[in-house]
């Protein structure tokens, strides 16, 4: 994905959400791929196989699966060496989990940045606004954990920067993992305002804009107004 243009393209499609669409709830694919032996033929298949995908389709599915990686890999490995980040942007097919948006390599190409993940519009807004700090961070400006800034918005809109929990890399940022190959990587949350340029943790936040925005830090220290203690991360 180029990031001075939006891409579509990659919207929806062959996300863990839908590949776990194929199978069973109580079977994941990664548990079925656990129970292939290695180069298992379709004849050691059909007892393996969920109702609906027999052991071609499996076998076929696989094949799909691994050739998608490599070209997903080979375009986040391209984005980063270009542009210094790649932009990833997930959403549910389902539209039961709120669109959300994270950079990967951002913090490889310069350790004193963390890469960044934001929730809640749709995708397009998530891959602009991403973005635009991802690049502003590579040209000079800052942004740390515990400040809000409107440096990176053309309206001024405010944003807040807070570290995201380690209990949710798993669910948020699976090409990340991959992509720093499960070494350590520090990850702020791009929370946005209300209407009126209030944070969830202000009273008076528009509740409507709750639960498109889960927030993925410990929000008691946000009780009354963002903590200082959260300027101690690593970026």
């Amino acid at each position: 994905m180029k990031h001075d243009q939006y891409d579509a393209s990659n919207q929806g499609q062959y996300t863990p959400l839908e590949l776990r669409a194929l199978l069973p709830e109580e079977l994941s694919l990664e548990d079925l791929l656990a129970l292939l032996p290695e180069g298992a033929t379709q004849e050691e298949l059909p007892g393996l196989m969920p109702d609906g995908l027999n052991a071609g389709g499996l076998l076929d599915l696989l094949a799909e699966r691994k050739q998608w990686r490599m070209q997903l890999e080979a375009k986040i490995n391209g984005g980063v060496q270009e542009y210094g980040f790649y932009v990833m942007v997930v959403i549910d097919p389902s539209m039961t989990q709120p669109p959300f948006a994270y950079t990967i390599g951002l913090h490889h190409t310069n350790p004193a940045l963390c890469d960044l993940l934001m929730l809640g519009m749709d995708g397009e807004q998530l891959w602009r606004f991403i973005s635009s700090i991802a690049r502003s961070a590579l040209a000079g400006s800052r942004y740390e954990a515990g400040q809000t800034s409107t440096d990176f918005t053309e309206n001024g809109l405010p944003f807040f920067f807070a570290p995201v929990g380690a209990k949710h890399y798993d669910d948020y940022l699976g090409w990340a993992i991959n992509y720093y190959a499960r070494q350590p990587f520090p990850v702020l949350q791009v929370v946005w305002p209300d209407e009126a340029s209030r944070f969830p943790w202000h009273p008076g936040f528009n509740e409507r804009f709750r639960a498109q925005q889960p927030l993925l830090f410990d929000q008691a220290q946000y009780s009354g107004g963002p903590s200082a203690s959260l300027k101690e991360g690593d970026c």
